[in-house]
């Protein structure tokens, strides 16, 4: 009884886990990965320059 109990539990924690996940991907991605390839960018400049 109280196994399933746990599984339900540990189910509904992982679905809103994941729900947040990728409604945080799906608003956030394109920013993301404008900064992370401007970052990318800089890091590559001052590499090379210095």
């Amino acid at each position: 009884m109280v196994i399933i109990v746990d599984l339900v539990l540990y189910a509904i924690i992982v679905g809103l886990l994941a729900m947040l996940l990728v409604a945080y991907a799906s608003d956030g991605w394109t920013k993301l990965e404008k900064k992370s390839a401007e970052a990318l960018h800089r890091d590559l400049a001052f590499g090379a320059g210095g």
